[in-house]
């Protein structure tokens, strides 16, 4: 009986690894043409990559030439977008844009901190 405890454990922690390593892989690459706002902090156009945590609490945005990165709370889940496209959402109050939501292949959507208020969409498509 202990010998199938024990093998129970190992398979779930096996599993609960792979599980994180796939998370890690999902990311998303767009070519934003404007400056946006994220966890308080403006970034200006340029390509990014969007990347959650392997618990998928927050969102890594990265600026693929710079390497400068801002973490953004992950606030709720979101059903996918249609045939799995990628894609990231913004919401604009004004002359502001604030990351809103990002869609991964393979995976559910991510809603992250965006404009307070009224606001209208933009949407940006990405690549895996």
């Amino acid at each position: 009986m202990k010998k199938y405890a024990i093998a129970g454990v190992l398979m779930l922690m096996m599993i609960t690894t792979f599980a994180a390593a796939q998370v890690s892989r999902l990311s998303a690459v767009a070519d934003v043409p404007f400056a946006f706002i994220v966890g308080g902090k403006t970034l200006p156009a340029g390509t990014y990559r969007f990347s959650p945590s392997d618990n998928l609490t927050q969102m890594t945005v990265t600026n693929t030439i710079g390497k400068e990165s801002v973490m953004a709370l992950i606030i709720t889940r979101l059903s996918p977008r249609q045939a799995g496209e990628a894609a990231v959402v913004f919401d604009v109050t004004g002359s502001d844009r604030y990351l809103a939501e990002i869609y991964l292949p393979g995976i559910d959507g991510f809603q992250v901190p965006c404009a307070p208020g009224d606001h209208t969409h933009v949407v940006v498509k990405a690549k895996k």
